[in-house]
């Protein structure tokens, strides 16, 4: 079984527990994201400006709850807390978690949508139907 398993690159091994007296599988690298990539992740997040205050704070502390082990997410907290206490959302003002789904939805069935949105040049309102490929976030 090892074998197999080294074969077909699963990232796996068997253990045998003695205590148990039973196998199990356990994955050869660990799955959780470490203190660097954490705090790399929260930092992405906040400097993308990409959210308004209310849906990326609970996102960044979800994360921290989820990712961090207990005895780092002190460190962690306070490495990004400046930034979060003053972070500066979009103009916008808009909340885009739903919208990043339905698009995201729309691009993966391949499906139409309509958008609306006001024009630069002169303020009106624009309908169009639109088949998006991927989201992209850039200059906030």
């Amino acid at each position: 079984m090892r074998c197999f398993l080294a074969e077909q690159g699963a990232g796996q091994d068997i253990i045998y527990d003695k205590g148990a007296h039973s196998y199990f599988l356990q994955d050869k690298q660990p799955q959780a994201l470490s203190n660097s990539e954490i705090l790399a992740v929260c930092k992405i997040l906040l400097e993308s400006r990409s959210m308004r205050k209310d849906e990326l704070l609970p996102v960044l502390d979800k994360l921290i709850h989820c990712c961090v082990p207990e005895n780092n997410k002190k460190a962690v907290c306070e490495l990004i807390a400046n930034e979060k206490y003053h972070y500066i959302e979009p103009h916008h003002g808009k909340h885009i978690l739903g919208s990043l789904w339905e698009i995201g939805q729309a691009i993966q069935s391949c499906r139409l949508m309509e958008i609306q949105y006001e024009r630069l040049k002169e303020p009106k309102l624009v309908k169009r139907r639109i088949k998006p490929v991927g989201i992209m976030f850039s200059e906030y």
